[in-house]
């Protein structure tokens, strides 16, 4: 191999279309199985991933086993409305931090340094416009800290989600029967066919019978992501 390729695949910045499994060194599961296979084995840990989706669809409940308590921060940037405390019960008050930006450079000055800093095992940001050059610095500064940034964006006229190298983008879309999540771009990873996860098993405490039958399985009937 040309010495010049050889460099880039040791940095993880080629990929070739043989690969088949994500050069992540560590993976989050997701809670559901079958998500974790389509993700090629879980949610990455650290760098940046997209969520483009209408607010409310349920992305966080999607994000839920990746945003658990550990022993770093989850910081909040310019949600679109007050963090409710029963979404996030689960996570101790002092690791959960939100931060509300009057301008979108404060927003991401602040999002640099809280995963630049290492103390935030996740950033979550929500911002409209985000330029190459200030992917860039959020990927290093991710990459630093060892670090994950999760992007929300509301989709809009002439926005494009492929616009940005990310490590992981999804596009997500509500119907009738459930969530869809549409796999845009994902690093070293060939992309797999939409997926779908039901609303019974994205709110099973919305569905008592579906609740009640997951609650029938072995814990150890499912395979868990490393």
């Amino acid at each position: 191999m040309h010495p010049l390729l050889q460099q880039l695949q040791n940095k993880q910045w080629l990929w070739q279309g043989g690969q088949t499994q994500a050069p992540f060194a560590q993976l989050c599961a997701s809670g559901w199985p079958a998500l974790d296979l389509w993700l090629g084995g879980g949610w990455p840990q650290q760098g940046t991933v997209l969520i483009h989706s209408v607010t409310g669809v349920g992305e966080l409940q999607l994000l839920g086993r990746l945003l658990a308590p550990g022993a770093r921060l989850l910081v909040c940037i310019n949600p679109p409305a007050q963090l409710g405390a029963e979404a996030w019960q689960s996570q101790p008050l002092s690791q959960l931090w939100q931060l509300q930006a009057r301008k979108s450079a404060d927003a991401l000055w602040a999002a640099e340094q809280c995963l630049h800093s290492g103390s935030c095992h996740a950033v979550l940001l929500w911002q409209q416009q985000l330029e190459l050059r200030q992917h860039k610095r959020l990927q290093l500064a991710a990459q630093q800290g060892q670090s994950l940034l999760l992007v929300l964006q509301v989709p809009q006229q002439g926005q494009s989600p492929l616009a940005l190298p990310w490590d992981l983008s999804l596009q997500l879309q509500a119907d009738a029967d459930g969530l869809q999540l549409q796999m845009l771009r994902r690093k070293g990873f060939a992309r797999p066919d939409p997926f779908r996860l039901s609303w019974a098993e994205l709110f099973p405490q919305f569905f008592p019978a579906y609740r009640s039958s997951q609650q029938q399985l072995q814990p150890d009937s499912f395979p868990v992501a490393s």
